[in-house]
């Protein structure tokens, strides 16, 4: 099972943010997309699930254009957590989490029930006190859970998230990405907008950086060429940080 990008283009507002750019996704692993505001994650996302039409290029899953499926075959297929989620402040949780079930309203019947779906949700995101709570009364952190949740409910092959880490506190952080590796273990192709990229490198995620042309270039090598690549992506320079076997990255302004 694979999700390919084929030479996309996309220009907004006489800026062309992407060019030629091709990316394939692979099914049991986990991608981060990082960069810097206006680089173009968000678009790029919404790209890959036919939200915006590129200027040219193609997204293909299992062989086949996603741009030919019909809106429900998208909805089994992809689950998408945006930046800034809309919803009703007045429903509770759980009417806005169950929604997730609408890709199974038709045959043939979801992989597994929804109380496992939901145990799921319960067991990593922490929710079993909060699903008939009302929107309005919920923090940032704990509708940020609820609206992952939705995901889990929704149990596509393809997941994709932008920016889940937002609001959430370190320990939901960690039990965000205990989630990802079983999501992973079971299949799915796990597609995330991050800032923090030292939590993906300590979580052995797949690390694509967008350049300034649009393009997405896997982060690796060595450690120096690694800071070279973070200082020309975002402008700053970066210091090194080892523990154990592992490389961490921390940007610093030089003092003239």
């Amino acid at each position: 099972m694979t999700l390919e990008v084929k030479n996309i283009t996309f220009s907004f507002n006489g800026r062309k943010l992407f060019e030629s750019t091709s990316a394939v996704f692979e099914k049991s692993k986990i991608y981060a997309i990082v960069g810097p505001n206006g680089s173009g994650k968000t678009t790029f996302l919404k790209i890959l699930l036919s939200l915006i039409k590129p200027n040219s290029g193609s997204i293909i899953y299992e062989g086949k254009e996603i741009k030919s499926f019909s809106h429900l075959h998208k909805a089994k297929t992809f689950a998408y957590l945006p930046q800034i989620p809309c919803f009703n402040p007045e429903e509770t949780l759980w009417e806005i989490v169950r929604r997730g079930e609408y890709p199974h309203k038709r045959i043939p019947p979801p992989p597994r029930p929804l109380s496992l779906r939901k145990e799921i949700a319960e067991k990593y995101l922490e929710l079993e006190n909060l699903w008939n709570r009302k929107m309005e009364t919920l923090s940032g952190g704990e509708v940020q859970r609820g609206i992952i949740s939705r995901i889990i409910i929704q149990d596509s092959p393809v997941m994709v998230f932008d920016e889940p880490l937002n609001h959430l506190d370190l320990r939901h952080r960690l039990k965000l990405f205990e989630l990802f590796e079983k999501m992973k273990q079971e299949g799915k192709i796990i597609i995330y907008a991050v800032h923090d990229f030292n939590m993906s490198l300590e979580y052995d995620h797949h690390i694509l950086v967008i350049d300034k042309k649009g393009n997405l270039k896997q982060l690796t090598g060595k450690e120096g060429e690694i800071a070279e690549t973070l200082r020309q992506i975002y402008g700053v320079d970066f210091k090194i940080a080892k523990t154990e076997n592992k490389f961490y990255y921390f940007p610093f302004i030089r003092k003239e």
